[in-house]
């Protein structure tokens, strides 16, 4: 396979988010820093790069001497491997969400995790 140089005439948008996902990320052990906002990079990849990809950054995340990663997506995939050392925060907003004062947090994760067994 020849390879190509980054352009929309080669590769689609999540090629392109693929690549330069796992470039940013090979680079991180050359330039330190507190913390890594990753914004919506999963936006355009199909779905198994997009699990793939979300795979690894977990793995890079919960390293030990790693940065502290902020994964900003309006969308992710049903069952995506959580990581032990990860947090989850949801924020939902809109005109038909319910309000905060009726939403059961600790309940909704109950029955997730019993859908998960």
């Amino acid at each position: 396979m020849q390879l190509h140089e980054l352009t929309h005439y080669h590769q689609s948008g999540g090629e392109k988010s693929v690549c330069t996902m796992l470039y940013l990320m090979a680079l991180q052990e050359l330039n330190r820093c507190p913390f890594r906002v990753v914004d919506e990079i999963n936006q355009g990849m199909d779905p198994i790069n997009e699990r793939r990809v979300f795979d690894v950054v977990v793995e890079t995340a919960c390293k030990k001497s790693t940065s502290q990663y902020f994964f900003i997506t309006p969308k992710l995939l049903q069952n995506l491997s959580y990581g032990e050392k990860m947090t989850v925060l949801l924020v939902y907003n809109g005109s038909s969400m319910l309000e905060s004062t009726k939403w059961d947090s600790k309940a909704f994760f109950r029955r997730r995790r019993r859908f998960q067994r």
